[in-house]
Formats: C-alpha cells, sequence, structure tokens
C-alpha cells in the first residue's frame, strides 16, 4: 500500500497535495464541493482501517442570527442581450440569514490554503465549519502534538480569514469586510501583505497592530472565538446575498467620501491594464464629454482604496468592464447609473446585485468584439460594437 510519506505538511499549496492524494490512491478529486468530504473520507480509508477524528455539530455554537433583509429588484438594462445570470424581473429578493459563532477555547487548524479545521475544547472538529477537506487531518502524522503545542491567545478574537489563501479586491470588500459587524477583540487572517487588504482593514476600524495572522499549516487556540462559519465553504457572495445590514456596513467606512459639489454631471471611467482591457475605452470617453459630463478615468489599481471610495460614491455614471475595480458600485449614490461591460463567455451576477440594492440603474453591456490575441476567453480585452457605442450614446442623452 502506498505511503503518506510523500504529503507535505507544511506545504502553502494545498492543491498540489490533493493532487498527490489523487495519484496515490487513484481516486479522483470530484470538481463538487458536495462531494469533496466524501472524497476526502475515502482517501482516509484508503490509508486507514476507519475514520478515526472525532466530530459534533456546530449549532450549538450559534450566538446571534441576523435574519434575512428583503430588497427590491429592478429591471436591468442591457446594450446587446441581457447575460442569463441576470434576471430580467421585477420583484422582491430575500438575502440569507448572517450567523454569528461564538466558540470557547476552540483551535483553528489552517490546512495548507484550502480551508480551516475549527476544534471545540476537546479537540472535537466543528464539522459543519470546517474545511470539506478536514477527515485528511487523520492522516497528519503529528495532530496529536500540533493541537497541544500551539500558540493560545488569551482574549476574544474576531476570524475573518476565508478558505482562499488570497482572495481578490472584491471578494475582500463585499464578502471579507462585513465579518467586522460586531467585532471583539483581535482580528484573525491571513498576513494582509497587499496594500489594498491594508487599507481595507484600517478603513474599517482595524489596526494594523489589531491582526493576529494565521498562515498554512500553523495552529492557534483561542479563549472565545467568533466568526460567521462561512470560512471554509463557498460565501453567499456577495455581502451575505445582499444583505441590508452588510451593505450598509460596507458603506460607511471610517473616512468621509461623498462632498463634491458642483451643477456638471460627472462620468467616472474605469480602465483595466491586463485583461479584459476596453480598447476603444476613447469613444466611449467622447462620447461622455460631448454629452457634458466631466469625465474622469482611474486604474484602481493604481489608487487608494479611499480614493476608489471617493471616486464611486460621487459619480452619476460609472463605466467598467467586469472585474474587482466594479465591487466599489457598493459606495455608488442613488440613481447614479452603472455600465459593465462583459466579455462573450463570462462574467457573474455580483455588481448587478450590488447596484441595485444601494438604488443605481443598471446596464449590461455586451454588443461587444473580443480581441483573440488572448487564448483564454474569460481575459480576453473587449471593443465594444458601432452599434453598442451608438445606444450608449442614446441612452445617456436621455439622463
Amino acid at each position: 500500500m502506498n505511503s503518506t510519506h510523500e504529503i507535505n505538511w507544511n506545504s502553502k499549496q494545498g492543491a498540489a497535495e490533493l493532487n498527490k492524494l489523487t495519484t496515490l490512491t487513484n481516486i479522483d478529486l470530484p470538481k463538487s464541493y458536495s462531494q469533496q468530504k466524501s472524497w476526502s473520507e475515502s482517501v482516509v480509508l484508503f490509508f486507514d482501517d476507519a475514520i478515526k477524528l472525532d466530530s459534533i455539530s456546530s449549532s450549538s455554537f450559534v450566538t446571534g442570527i441576523k435574519e434575512a433583509s428583503i430588497r427590491d429588484i429592478r429591471p436591468p438594462h442591457s446594450i446587446g442581450t441581457l447575460p442569463n445570470f441576470i434576471p430580467n424581473v421585477n420583484r422582491h429578493s430575500k438575502s440569507v440569514d448572517i450567523k454569528r459563532y461564538t466558540i470557547t477555547n476552540a483551535k483553528v487548524f489552517a490546512l495548507f490554503n484550502i480551508g480551516f479545521v475549527f476544534f471545540d475544547e476537546n479537540n472535537n472538529v466543528l464539522k459543519e465549519l470546517s474545511s470539506q477537506y478536514y477527515p485528511l487531518l487523520q492522516l497528519h502524522p503529528n495532530l496529536t502534538g500540533v493541537l497541544s503545542e500551539c500558540s493560545h491567545l488569551p482574549e476574544s478574537a474576531t476570524f475573518i480569514a476565508d478558505w482562499f489563501y488570497e482572495r481578490n479586491y472584491a471578494h475582500w470588500l463585499l464578502d471579507t469586510v462585513p465579518r467586522l459587524i460586531n467585532r471583539a477583540g483581535k482580528v484573525i487572517c491571513h498576513n494582509p501583505v497587499k496594500i489594498w487588504q491594508k487599507d481595507l482593514l484600517q478603513l474599517y476600524g482595524v489596526a494594523l497592530t489589531e491582526v493576529e495572522p494565521l498562515e498554512p499549516n500553523q495552529c492557534k487556540s483561542f479563549s472565545n472565538l467568533i466568526l460567521d462559519g462561512n470560512n471554509s465553504r463557498p460565501v453567499p457572495h456577495p455581502s451575505y446575498k445582499c444583505h441590508r445590514s452588510s451593505i450598509d456596513f460596507i458603506r460607511n467606512p471610517n473616512v468621509e467620501i461623498t462632498g463634491i459639489q458642483g451643477s456638471q454631471k460627472r462620468a467616472l471611467v474605469i480602465k483595466r491594464n491586463d485583461s479584459r482591457v476596453i480598447v476603444n475605452s476613447h469613444e466611449l470617453e467622447n462620447i461622455l464629454v460631448k454629452l457634458g459630463f466631466v469625465v474622469e478615468l482611474i486604474d484602481c489599481a493604481f489608487i487608494s482604496v479611499k480614493e476608489q471610495f471617493k471616486c464611486f460614491a460621487n459619480a452619476d455614471v460609472i463605466v467598467g468592464a467586469h472585474g474587482a475595480a466594479m465591487a466599489n458600485t457598493v459606495h455608488c449614490k442613488s440613481g447614479a447609473y452603472i455600465f459593465e461591460v462583459f466579455p462573450k463567455c463570462y462574467g457573474n451576477p455580483a455588481f448587478w446585485a450590488v447596484s441595485t440594492t444601494v438604488g443605481a440603474n443598471y446596464v449590461a453591456i455586451t454588443d461587444v468584439d473580443e480581441v483573440e490575441s488572448e487564448s483564454r476567453p474569460r481575459y480576453r480585452d473587449i471593443s465594444i460594437t458601432p452599434f453598442g457605442l451608438s445606444k450608449f450614446c442614446e441612452l445617456l442623452a436621455e439622463l
């Protein structure tokens, strides 16, 4: 029988270790999240005669629930065919409940960079909170020693880290930041190495000295740990399916972001430099200028988070290709117009959902041609067609 000695329990590349296990066992890893726990158990049983890792339900640790909120959905506009993932309806939509768990004398093990395993004071795995791969910890050669020797934080702490080792700006703003609602004590997350991560933490009241990093394959214990329970499973993106309390929290950072005065309408054009570049953006900009807009061009990769918030909050019209920067539409004013440009084969409804929740008007632009120099379709640059430009002009002229 094959040995598990090939598994590197110090690796930060969880996917590579999962691939090793697939090769060792000849058990294919399913793509479905719901099936991956069963796969993990099958892998363990390949090497051992039984599942020996004790686990219990997390339900008794729920200490608070914010009930789902209702929001109105207005029919979106489109220039071109409306993407099938954006509903063309006028109805109410319900968010999800937001749960808060409080675990006394908790331990957390960061499983490679693919999730977290939460333990109670008796070293039982809290199965609903933990990574779908938690059964694999049975294969760890020194799990008992790791749990007994982990460093301890003798105070309350709030856990905001996610199952991805590094998520992009949109997920941090829309999914991670709301976990700071009613936070207590230090904040547990991966070491915030990017400037925008540090900016976001500080804008929502977290000093960098209040961050307690948890890196892959580390284990830490906490006297009192607070979390929302989504840290090791697919999050209800964006922002708990646009729960009103979550959106309101994001819209109120510790800085003033509105206040530009003047009677002229302001348009914001979002530039990209790496993928999904709107190659004829200059034609959009010329249309906006001719219609009397004060036009501001920004590349969010090169300005502070605070400046991003201000630019979006003070614009009457926002135009940009689908990408992380469009998460800032959560700060736009009620009545603003959001134009999101999609490539033909890629997109999701996150920024439509956010825009409608804050009272903005949403327009999807899909009448585009793709520049095929990039082999991966979702990253191809985009050119808005002449027809798309004319419809853009017509719609703006009516404002």
